[in-house]
């Protein structure tokens, strides 16, 4: 009898562990980019700490011209902001393991002289087309299109 109710309790206290885990989606949507990446790392195709800024050194292969900040900053889960090239913007990401994708951007309205205006286009229209992510060799952080990459990033 006491074997048979050690073993009931064995598995009454395992499958209640199991119930109160949290499920891979609810822990990707809670999760920080790095929380998300280095917990799973084994999985993604690179291990990357998303967390912070990043400078956006070319859009679509094309170097971002030297006076224009271009940045992509990952704040609290699920939220990422920066600037453009002549404006400001928020708005939601999705990582996963193996995925990283933009939700509808918002950003500020302000006009710019020079070549602000154009390379902010290319970076929204480079940014929504954004659908995983990768590491060079020599350390900057890839954002794909495919196997296209649309965005090349460093720390800063």
């Amino acid at each position: 009898m006491r074997g048979a109710l050690r073993s009931t309790f064995g598995i009454a206290l395992i499958a209640g562990a199991i119930l109160a885990a949290p499920s891979r989606a609810e822990e990707a949507r809670h999760s920080t980019p790095a929380t998300y990446a280095s917990l799973h790392g084994a999985r993604a195709p690179a291990r990357i700490d998303f967390g912070g800024r990043w400078r956006v050194q070319r859009i679509d292969g094309v170097r971002v011209p030297s006076g224009l900040l271009v940045t992509i900053e990952f704040g609290a889960p699920g939220h990422v902001s920066g600037r453009s090239g002549c404006n400001r913007f928020t708005g939601p990401y999705t990582l996963t393991p193996t995925s990283l994708s933009f939700g509808n951007l918002a950003a500020t309205r302000m006009a710019c002289a020079g070549r602000g205006m154009e390379v902010e286009a290319r970076f929204f229209k480079a940014i929504g087309r954004v659908d995983g992510f990768a590491r060079s060799r020599r350390g900057a952080v890839l954002l794909k299109s495919g196997k296209r990459t649309v965005l090349l990033l460093r720390r800063g």
